[in-house]
């Protein structure tokens, strides 16, 4: 006849087997972390400015009135921490760089500024302007310290490629053209 004989499992088995749960939770949530962290840090600095494709970066319109020597420019007001609006600078880089506008785009990063009491209403002050901006990002065209007709593009304009539409209008050339 055979033995029937139970196998007992050792308490050094179950501390074995509960470090390694745990070990893994803990290797899953450092993983975790460091990845929410690259994001945060990926979001945090605006793509035309960490990729270089913008040079003229300022804090106020009337900065950007008062030191520029330029005849015609852009000024975008964004702001950080926002994957999308990235992802639309991210897709604006390539036209910046083809008609070589880097020193003639001035970037506000108005992410903190947004924030304070009728932001929106002294950035339309500023501009002459009954209530256009509403919503950021946007970009604005200036001759001779003036908004060019249809040098407002919000959001949608932007992504409809409504800037490159300007740059026609204006007769800016590509680089190498």
């Amino acid at each position: 006849m055979k033995k029937n004989k139970k196998k007992t499992v050792s308490s050094s088995n179950y501390l074995l087997a509960i470090i390694l749960v745990l070990g893994t939770i803990f290797i899953f949530a450092w993983i975790f972390n460091i990845y929410k962290n690259y994001q945060t840090n990926l979001y945090s600095e605006p793509y035309l400015l960490k990729s270089k494709t913008l040079n003229l970066e300022a804090t106020s319109i009337a900065e950007i009135k008062n030191n520029t020597d330029l005849n015609s420019y852009f000024i975008m007001i964004s702001e950080t921490n926002n994957k999308e609006i990235y992802n639309l600078e991210k897709k604006l880089k390539p036209l910046i760089d083809a008609y070589n506008l880097k020193d003639r785009f001035y970037y506000i990063d108005a992410t903190t500024m947004q924030s304070q009491e009728n932001y929106f209403a002294n950035l339309n002050h500023d501009l002459n302007l009954d209530n256009v901006i509403q919503d950021l990002p946007i970009i604005i065209y200036m001759v001779d310290g003036q908004i060019a007709s249809e040098g407002i593009l919000n959001k949608e304009a932007i992504l409809a490629g409504d800037l490159a539409k300007i740059l026609d209008i204006y007769e800016f050339n590509k680089v190498g053209e």
